[in-house]
């Protein structure tokens, strides 16, 4: 549906913040997402709340003029559902920091390295994942995992509460004691589904140090590294993260594959230095490159932010955001992934390593990735928050990158590639999908990113947004 601009033209008097609309000079800016195809959707108007009145008054001019609305914190939804041809209300700038010792306070706009740099003065650190630029609103929302979640839970496993402005305007507080049902939801229901969450309060963890390590094999040992990865993850103590990819940068005939493992431990070196080494016996391949470094949990999460590239935290936003911003966007980018209670076999493995370099294509960047779960994530019970893969093992993806929007063949074979990924792991999956990772290309969504936990969702959904205001493709 596209909004004409007079449905919008009496919004900017409602807020504090900025609404900018199409020829506004900050236009073309404002439109932007993690990933630049999506450019191609043109918002009626993109309003920047600069606080929770500005959120409420936003949310009740579209439900009464009826204009399709997105909610948007760090835009980084893979299928471009941050931004809309209505009204984006973006959340960037409820940014907040705040704590007291025992909770701290992040606003739906705090990027990951920003929560990284507020509190790593005071010894402190909330769940946080992979990427620096990543925002509260949706990563606590969908479940969050990253370096914390074997040891320490999900993002969502450590919310305290949240405050939420519903589709009518009006603004509760949920907990376990306060709207315990829409606190459920919030806790893995994926965001924008059931309000726009403006604070969320999660327990911090003091982490003073952690080990980071890197290693690189090449292609020919990869059926042997991944075989070995999977059985060193299962036996591997909570305190230790991985994730272990194939990589093709240019899939160039004749480009050279590599595989590539990250991860962290938090422990002392020489428990690192011994984990990494029976991985290496076990595979019996040694690496070709190796970096193990024991430094501040500050200096690793900024080593990963930056690619081991020593970026600030001024650098480590995306480019054109803010002074000194130099991380580029994705321009395009197809992902499906699978969650998986078992790992894979060596002759399933084999067949992935053989598909990952077929049908090459120059200029195509491809990736396997192979994320370790389980620890404290499989110590909750299904149904105890909407997040319902507690006995997910490894969660596996299909990536691939291209340096310009395609055309309409390149978009097919990219998407073909990464189809032909997802079809041949799918039979040996749960199948069972990350919400934080959406998949249009989904046929059992519900119960691929829910499980016999979407029903009650769809409760939630009816009792906090009757009129369904909050419209996804995959929504609730």
């Amino acid at each position: 549906m596209v909004v004409p601009a007079l449905d919008l033209t009496r919004l900017p008097s409602l807020l504090r913040g900025e609404a900018v609309f199409p020829g506004d000079p900050s236009y073309d800016l404002a439109v932007r997402l993690q990933i630049a195809e999506y450019d191609a959707v043109a918002p009626a108007c993109v309003a920047y709340c600069a606080d929770e009145a500005d959120v409420r008054a936003g949310l009740a001019f579209a439900a009464e003029h009826d204009v399709p609305v997105r909610l948007r914190s760090g835009g980084h939804s893979f299928a471009g559902w941050s931004t809309t041809s209505g009204l984006v209300l973006d959340l960037s700038r409820l940014d907040h920091v705040r704590h007291d010792g025992r909770t701290v306070h992040i606003g739906p706009g705090t990027q990951a390295v920003d929560a990284l740099a507020a509190l790593w003065p005071d010894g402190l650190a909330v769940a946080n994942g992979m990427c620096p630029t990543v925002a509260a609103g949706g990563f606590v929302s969908g479940g969050g995992n990253g370096p914390q979640s074997r040891k320490h839970g999900l993002a969502s496993d450590n919310l305290v509460s949240a405050r939420v402005v519903l589709a009518d305007g009006t603004a509760l507080r949920c907990s376990a004691e306060e709207h315990p049902d829409l606190f459920w939801a919030l806790r893995g229901g994926g965001g924008g589904n059931f309000g726009a969450v403006v604070d969320f309060e999660v327990v911090p963890r003091p982490i003073p140090r952690m080990v980071l390590f890197h290693l690189v094999w090449t292609g020919d040992a990869a059926v042997d590294v991944l075989s070995a990865w999977q059985d060193w993850v299962l036996a591997a103590p909570d305190e230790l993260s991985t994730s272990i990819s194939l990589v093709l940068l240019d899939a160039a005939p004749g480009e050279p594959v590599t595989v590539a493992m990250i991860g962290t431990l938090m422990g002392p070196p020489a428990r690192a230095e011994a984990l990494l080494a029976d991985l290496v016996a076990a595979a019996g391949v040694e690496p070709v490159a190796e970096v193990v470094l024991d430094q501040t949990y500050f200096d690793t999460m900024m080593w990963i932010y930056g690619g081991g590239r020593g970026l600030t935290v001024d650098q480590c936003h995306r480019e054109g955001t803010r002074p000194g911003a130099v991380l580029p966007r994705q321009r395009f980018q197809r992902e499906r992934n699978r969650l998986f209670d078992r790992p894979l076999d060596a002759e399933r493995i084999s067949a992935l390593v053989e598909g990952f370099g077929a049908d090459r294509e120059a200029g195509q960047t491809r990736f396997v990735n192979f994320t370790a779960m389980g620890g404290a994530i499989n110590r909750v019970a299904a149904d105890a928050t909407a997040y319902a893969h507690r006995d997910a093992r490894f969660l596996i993806g299909h990536v691939l990158l291209l340096p310009e929007v395609p055309d309409e063949g390149g978009r097919r074979r990219a998407e073909s590639w990464v189809d032909s990924g997802f079809t041949l792991l799918d039979p040996w999956s749960s199948g069972r999908s990350y919400v934080n990772f959406p998949d249009p290309h989904l046929a059992d969504w519900q119960r691929a990113y829910w499980g016999d936990n979407h029903a009650e969702l769809v409760r939630v959904k009816r009792r906090y947004d009757p009129d369904n205001l909050f419209r996804l493709p995959q929504g609730v």
